[in-house]
């Protein structure tokens, strides 16, 4: 393959699919815009651009098949997103965690690996449990296994299990998740200077399919990205109530970095590690700046309850009530047992011990707290015991 082309990833995603309807034409640009970058910067050899176009293609073909779907199931477009359950915070903040004790209330509706990897057709409560697309994603697992097996110590991936919502937004090629994946700085500096007015359609219409057939009392979504864009965000779901989860940076920076690693070099096996700190901790700087002036703009303080990562290991439990307490939802019984049963059934390090140091990738613990003073003091963060 001599180059990457926009082009024949479009065609590729349409044979994947089968269907040529793509619901707008947004996307093009930032497809355009990354594919640049990936062959200027990424450091990934010629011989992996299939793998990288066929990637893009895939995501873009399950937009292909939302849009068809809704097309063949009209009662789609009706569907109403009410009070939605967002949470955010720094990459590594427990996050991941928090969305899956939220997610085990039996009432509640999240978007599990499974579906995200494989959307159409929309999912029935008949057979949710038991989809043959189940074992798709099983298998896709299996592989990571055995190509990764690192990766599910850093961040626990199953097909059944809890992932975050801004994969939604691989349908649109907007999505800072492609920064995690390549080396692509042009790409990023373009993304930071789009509001995502054109991407938060996108995700609003996959919600409606994958609830037309199975909902529940209210959505549990996740993504730290929605630290870039909160005004969209709360255009999008005006009614949306948000957990922000706070957690020393000097652990989250060296955690993320670690993570980063992992992914980039799948591809990149050159990747010099002590390149990622100053990388990382500028884009979630610029992530935390970016979220608390528009929590200050917008007049968020009454619609977001702040959890604390430590508190949430003391008391996970607890910490759940705390937050249906603070948004007055029902809580009862079944929600205690459910996300006691989840605890139960999930230890911490259930895949193996993840460990870091700030220092492998070219910070210090010091260094990056002075750094995330205004985030830390702020928000009564303070160091994590033995850091």
């Amino acid at each position: 393959m001599a180059d990457l082309i926009a082009e024949r990833v479009i065609e590729t995603a349409q044979a994947i699919a089968g269907l040529n309807d793509f619901g707008g034409e947004e996307f093009r640009e930032p497809l355009k815009v990354l594919l640049a970058a990936l062959k200027a910067e990424s450091g990934v050899a010629p011989e992996r651009w299939p793998e990288v176009e066929g990637a893009i293609a895939f995501n873009l073909s399950n937009r292909l098949k939302i849009i068809e779907d809704r097309k063949r199931f009209p009662g789609v477009a009706a569907e109403v997103i009410e009070k939605p359950l967002f949470i955010m915070g720094l990459p590594r903040s427990g996050t991941t965690a928090m969305q899956a004790l939220l997610a085990a209330d039996p009432r509640a509706r999240t978007t599990l690996h499974w579906e995200l990897l494989n959307p159409s057709p929309p999912p029935e409560t008949a057979t949710y449990l038991i989809d043959s697309r189940i074992a798709v994603a099983e298998a896709q697992v299996a592989v990571f296994d055995k190509s990764a097996p690192e990766l599910r110590i850093r961040h626990p991936i199953d097909a059944r299990l809890p992932e975050e919502c801004g994969r939604l937004f691989d349908m649109t090629v907007m999505n800072q998740g492609a920064v995690g994946n390549y080396y692509v700085p042009s790409y990023l500096n373009w993304l930071l200077g789009r509001d995502y007015r054109d991407a938060y359609p996108i995700h609003k219409l996959a919600l409606q399919h994958y609830q037309h057939r199975h909902k529940g009392s209210h959505w549990v979504l996740k993504s730290n990205k929605h630290l870039f864009t909160l005004e969209r965000l709360f255009e999008t779901y005006p009614d949306l109530r948000l957990v922000w989860m706070h957690r020393d940076p000097a652990t989250t920076m060296a955690s993320l970095c670690s993570f980063i690693r992992t992914t980039r070099g799948r591809l990149n096996p050159d990747l010099d590690p002590r390149s990622l700190g100053p990388e990382w901790s500028t884009m979630q700087e610029i992530a935390l700046r970016r979220g608390i002036s528009s929590r200050d703009r917008m007049g968020l303080e009454g619609r977001v309850c702040d959890v604390h990562y430590e508190d949430m290991l003391a008391d996970p439990a607890g910490t759940i009530e705390k937050i249906y307490r603070f948004f007055a939802m029902p809580y009862d019984d079944r929600v205690r047992d459910a996300v006691l049963g989840w605890l139960a059934a999930n230890p911490q390090d259930k895949f193996g011990r993840h460990r870091y140091a700030a220092e492998d990738f070219g910070l210090t613990n010091a260094g990056v707290r002075e750094r995330f003073s205004f985030y830390t003091e702020r928000f009564g963060v303070g160091p994590e015991a033995g850091g």
